[in-house]
């Protein structure tokens, strides 16, 4: 991967935090290992997946030697039967931060989760009130599609951010609605600005290019035991975890919906869906500085 460009203002700033967005595929973590050894830094995890212990080669999570050469946080901090929220970990994420400036490093936010991203850098706080048991066994039954559709027509700016398949997400909207009456985006209060002086980095490539190499991981993951690992976890498929692109679809395969070789095929196309998404996210963001990737 080499970089066309590179911003050059970044080394001997006062910046006190970075952040590295950008689509799956596009080399992140990469990027992000190479900036940390250059500014004697510590990467946060900002992805909603790598959380989960045991998810490691469908998630693309950094090796052990990667972890080991720099730094990593907010990694397998839970299991995968687990409940994990966005404010959970925007806590998280700044005691991380405050920790990593007690040391002199420099902390790196890295990953492909734009909603955590903004949870941390807004400094936006969330007052949502506590589950209803109640609602989520009367929807028990419901689909993800009958889940969207309601919330479609009851918060449809949640149902534009929420994709269908997060039914942990789609319920959770929904409940604050039918609890409170009002949107899920009324429990996210701002504070006013950034608690921190953010630079942000976009990294960004072809489109074309970055589905190549979406598929082209895909084939690496399976090579590496993406099957073995999804059966080893035992995953309960009302979970969030359940929900990942890659585990998603070999859990179909089985349970007989289809053949391996369809899953895959499944797993390339949801990678790419998601990264049009995540383009379609960050292209909102003024602020971000692009990089485009040679590859």
């Amino acid at each position: 991967m080499t970089l066309t460009t590179t911003p050059a203002h970044i080394v001997n700033t006062n910046i006190k935090l970075i952040a590295i967005y950008g689509s799956t595929a596009v080399g992140k973590s990469a990027y992000a290992m190479q900036l940390a050894h250059q500014l004697d830094g510590e990467i946060i995890s900002c992805d909603s997946m790598q959380i989960y212990r045991g998810m490691d080669i469908g998630t693309a999570k950094p090796t052990p030697a990667e972890q080991s050469e720099i730094p990593h946080h907010l990694l397998d901090i839970r299991d995968p039967d687990q409940s994990y929220s966005c404010a959970e970990y925007a806590v998280d994420a700044h005691t991380s931060i405050a920790e990593i400036i007690a040391r002199g490093k420099q902390p790196i936010l890295c990953g492909g989760t734009g909603f955590y991203m903004d949870a941390v850098i807004s400094g936006n706080t969330f007052e949502a009130p506590g589950q209803s048991p109640e609602l989520r066994e009367q929807w028990a039954d419901l689909t993800n599609e009958d889940l969207h559709a309601m919330l479609r027509q009851c918060d449809p700016v949640s149902s534009e951010q929420i994709h269908v398949a997060n039914r942990g997400r789609v319920l959770r909207a929904l409940e604050i609605f039918h609890v409170t009456g009002k949107p899920r985006i009324e429990f996210v209060a701002p504070v006013g600005k950034s608690p921190y002086q953010v630079q942000k980095i976009g990294l960004n490539a072809e489109r074309d290019v970055l589905y190549k190499r979406a598929e082209l991981r895909v084939d690496k993951m399976m090579a590496d035991g993406l099957l073995n690992e999804v059966i080893s976890l035992n995953l309960d498929t009302a979970s969030t975890a359940a929900q990942a692109i890659g585990y998603k679809q070999i859990l179909a395969h089985l349970r007989g919906e289809c053949t391996l070789d369809q899953a895959v095929s499944n797993i390339k196309q949801a990678t790419r869906n998601y990264i049009k998404r995540q383009l379609t996210w960050t292209r909102r963001d003024c602020e971000i500085e692009w990089i485009k990737i040679d590859m």
